[in-house]
């Protein structure tokens, strides 16, 4: 499709230093998994243009159709936020007719994990957003005629997840969510197969992608 209908940097204004770190650390897990689809005849990888090729007619016509809408309540009120992914992509298992889709954030521990006022962008912010969009409603997943949907995060270290996994706790009082996984940018450069790469999930589990 046509690369000007598709704003994927819709965050991102100047191409400053932040900006490329944040961009290659989105390219590291996109070669990952790239490179693991290659060797494994029996995983497909699904990329966002086909994704988007066989979304609803609404969502292709959309100025921005990664845009994703989601009301969140946050301290007493509700809010009207979007939520815009650093990648999408999708799992085809096709010996088991399985498929997974990802939403992908790339973090470069530049932002705050929670802030004070929900218009102020945060990790935080982002939880309640995907939230919004993902469970037993999956209006993100319905967006683009996909099944529901796990957020993956890479960032910088375990602290960082440390902090992270800690406002996931919070936005879902206390339970955790199985919706995000994390990994740090070392140990996903580390494992020679993102497929067997260990995950910590929202409820602070090891979890591998690989069906």
């Amino acid at each position: 499709m046509p690369r000007s209908t598709v704003d994927w940097t819709d965050k991102n204004r100047t191409a400053g230093r932040v900006f490329i770190e944040h961009t290659l650390l989105t390219a590291d897990l996109a070669v990952a998994f790239e490179l693991a689809c290659r060797r494994d005849d029996a995983v497909r990888l699904v990329a966002a243009r086909d994704i988007l090729a066989s979304a609803p007619e609404a969502t292709r016509n959309a100025r921005n159709p990664w845009a994703l809408p989601a009301k969140i309540r946050d301290g007493g009120r509700t809010h009207e936020i979007r939520v815009i992914p650093d990648k999408v992509f999708g799992l085809d298992f096709t010996q088991l007719r399985k498929q997974a889709y990802f939403f992908v954030e790339a973090d470069r521990a530049t932002m705050p994990v929670i802030r004070s006022h929900p218009r102020q962008t945060s990790f935080h912010q982002k939880i309640l957003a995907y939230l919004a969009g993902a469970g037993a409603g999956n209006a993100h997943g319905k967006r683009f005629g996909i099944g529901n949907f796990r957020v993956l995060t890479v960032t910088t270290s375990p602290q960082r997840i440390a902090t992270m996994l800690d406002a996931v706790r919070l936005v879902t009082k206390g339970a955790g969510s199985n919706q995000f996984l994390f990994v740090d940018r070392a140990s996903l450069l580390a494992c020679r197969d993102v497929l067997n790469l260990d995950w910590i999930s929202g409820k602070g589990e090891r979890v591998r992608l690989g069906a």
